[in-house]
């Protein structure tokens, strides 16, 4: 049988877990935030000519590139965060009372 210090120890390990992910996503959320500016941002900013042909191709390929951080082919996002955060609660939920009966 665990004592109530080794369950204390193993919730508070996996809290803090879940806590450093959901840390990331929500920097993964904001780079891609960024990334998704940076087209318009490269389109308003003038270089000093007024048609800059390359400036174009290089929006083009960004906008083409769908550049950003996605895990199993869907975009970090911050409601995607929640949809995770919402899950992870859920299963926690679920499981917790039939550990610790």
């Amino acid at each position: 049988d665990r004592d109530s210090t080794t369950d204390l120890a193993l919730f508070s390990v996996s809290g803090s877990c879940v806590a450093v992910t959901l840390w990331l996503f929500n920097a993964a959320a904001v780079v891609n935030l960024k990334l998704e500016r940076l087209p318009t941002l490269a389109i308003a900013r003038n270089f000093g000519l007024e048609v800059d042909g390359e400036k174009w191709i290089f929006v083009g390929s960004l906008q083409a590139a769908d550049a950003g951080i996605k895990m199993y082919n869907v975009r970090i996002d911050r409601r995607t965060i929640m949809k995770v955060g919402y899950y992870t609660v859920a299963v926690c939920g679920a499981m917790v009372p039939r550990l610790l009966s």
